[in-house]
């Protein structure tokens, strides 16, 4: 808020709204669909200034380095056979699965199977997209990235302790004896990778 005083009114107001993109969606299709929100036609109607943009990267990290890109969380997949998605499968079957000592619960929690699906929350991954025409970085084939749309990622999934729904909410909690496994797969998993 930009006023002198907690209680004036203010020149000008911030909103922030996170938008995520779906796989195959693009930011451009993203900020449209917000452009089109009734809110923003009715604020502009009402004679306010109405700007929607998308944030940069422009805070230096702890090292001095800057991004400078904007601030674009594509939607990703990996498909299942991709060797870190099979590799996700064996390690958690060897170091989860023995451990679950009772069946899953409704609400959540450890399941016997590893459950390959989509995953409803982003990972850092997103936050730095690459341009499938981009040779400027130079990635072995090796590595077996992964092309969705225009843009290409390394391999992602998503992996951890808790319920996934409740993440970053409210009451978010996680159960001791999931974090124990939950390390123990993250610890295996970089080594289970490299050897397949």
């Amino acid at each position: 808020l930009d006023t002198p005083s907690d209680c004036a009114v203010p020149d000008r107001f911030v909103f922030r709204f996170d938008r995520r993109l779906t796989v195959g969606e693009t930011p451009d299709e993203a900020l449209a669909d917000v452009e089109h929100f009734q809110s923003v036609a009715a604020a502009r109607d009402a004679g306010l200034a109405v700007n929607i943009t998308v944030p940069t990267y422009d805070e230096a990290s702890w090292r001095g380095y800057v991004l400078g890109n904007q601030q674009i969380y594509m939607g990703w997949a990996t498909p299942e056979d991709h060797p870190a998605i099979t590799a996700a499968v064996d390690v958690y079957r060897s170091v989860v699965s023995p451990n679950i000592e009772a069946p899953q619960s409704a609400g959540g929690g450890l399941r016997c199977e590893p459950r390959v699906d989509r995953w409803i929350f982003s990972t850092d991954g997103v936050g730095f997209p690459i341009p499938v025409d981009d040779d400027t970085i130079e990635v072995p084939q090796s590595k077996r990235w992964v092309s969705s749309g225009d843009y290409k990622h390394p391999a992602m999934f998503g992996f951890g302790a808790g319920i996934e729904q409740n993440t970053h909410k409210i009451g978010e909690c996680t159960d001791l004896r999931e974090l124990r496994l939950a390390i123990g797969f993250l610890a295996r998993f970089p080594s289970a990778y490299a050897q397949g």
